[in-house]
């Protein structure tokens, strides 16, 4: 099982540090709101994030309920969805994350934290590609002879983590370090990195599926 989770982790950190929605809100409310404020941000992202999981999972679970023998079908998904993340990934253009945030209106400069909390809450809870994402990625970490839901959970707390501690980079760099957010470069280069890992990742898995079912 540590074996899968180091994987689950290493997936995790390239899909959260990978520059969207997220990233974007935390690095403005680090320039509107100031360092204090910026766990508010991704308290509530995580939180967001935690629940979008077990509704992702509520239904995953309902259908291999119903249907144990799609499993393997759904994994394949999962390995497919991750080579388009691959592909989409290399093909994406950067983005300059300080422009875009100071370019934002300011007019909720101020903010409290429950508010920010709750912004932080609603903006994943909106993510469509993320309830897809815990859809079709869960199944390639849980064990069919261990706890599924126990399993689950666990994912998602890791997860949630991961996304708290990629954020404090952010956060952290948008307020003391702001040239490793400005320009396009650098983070091009996140968007290759992360390109990378989804392929190998969709690779590796798809292997796996295959050789499973020529041995099985």
């Amino acid at each position: 099982m540590s074996h899968t989770l180091t994987l689950f982790i290493i997936l995790s950190i390239t899909v959260v540090a990978s520059p969207g929605p997220g990233v974007l809100l935390t690095v403005m409310t680090t320039l509107e709101e100031g360092g204090r404020k910026t766990p508010w941000c991704s308290g509530g992202l995580a939180c967001g994030t935690f629940i979008l999981a077990m509704i992702a999972v509520g239904g995953l679970g309902a259908i291999l309920s119903a249907r144990p023998s799609l499993f393997t079908f759904i994994q394949a998904l999962g390995a497919l969805y991750l080579l388009w993340l691959g592909v989409k990934s290399f093909r994406k253009p950067a983005v300059d994350l300080m422009s875009l945030a100071e370019k934002r209106d300011k007019k909720e400069t101020g903010a409290s934290p429950a508010s920010i909390f709750t912004r932080g809450i609603l903006l994943q809870l909106t993510n469509p590609v993320l309830i897809i994402f815990f859809f079709s990625m869960f199944p390639q970490f849980i064990d069919q002879d261990g706890s599924f839901w126990g399993q689950s959970v666990l994912l998602s707390l890791l997860y949630a983590l991961t996304l708290v501690v990629i954020h404090a980079g952010y956060a952290a760099a948008a307020a003391y370090a702001r040239h490793l957010l400005t320009g396009k470069r650098g983070l091009l280069w996140v968007n290759r990195i992360g390109g990378f890992f989804f392929l190998a990742f969709g690779l590796f898995m798809l292997g796996k599926i295959i050789v499973r079912i020529i041995s099985g």
